[in-house]
């Protein structure tokens, strides 16, 4: 099967206390990550969301066992669990990628 771009956008990763800017592609195989260096963040500040970042890493949607939306401080994430680890993501259309998730993973968005 050809993979194909469902939506992609900024996508911060939150890990702990710390969050990093970055963009996401959400394909019909996998959720890709890339993250912004902090060289690239000073240089051009918010516009930064603009750009693509560089690749961190890719889950693919076979070892994604379940997706819940959580709320953190104002505003709400994705926690993405894999049989290994837990990613929490916040989405700018965090609607439109939940919906994009049901529809690959029936059964396992809360």
């Amino acid at each position: 099967m050809e993979e194909k771009i469902l939506i992609q956008g900024t996508c911060n990763r939150i890990k702990g206390a710390f969050v990093e800017n970055g963009y996401g592609l959400l394909t019909n195989q996998r959720l890709i990550y890339s993250k912004h260096s902090l060289a690239k963040i000073a240089a051009m500040g918010i516009l930064v969301n603009l750009t693509q970042g560089s690749y961190e890493f890719d889950i693919p949607l076979s070892d994604i066992s379940s997706v819940q939306e959580k709320k953190r401080l104002f505003s709400k994430v994705l926690l993405i669990t894999t049989s290994g680890e837990e990613y929490s993501f916040y989405f700018t259309k965090l609607m439109e990628w939940k919906i994009h998730l049901s529809n690959l993973l029936p059964g396992k968005v809360v």
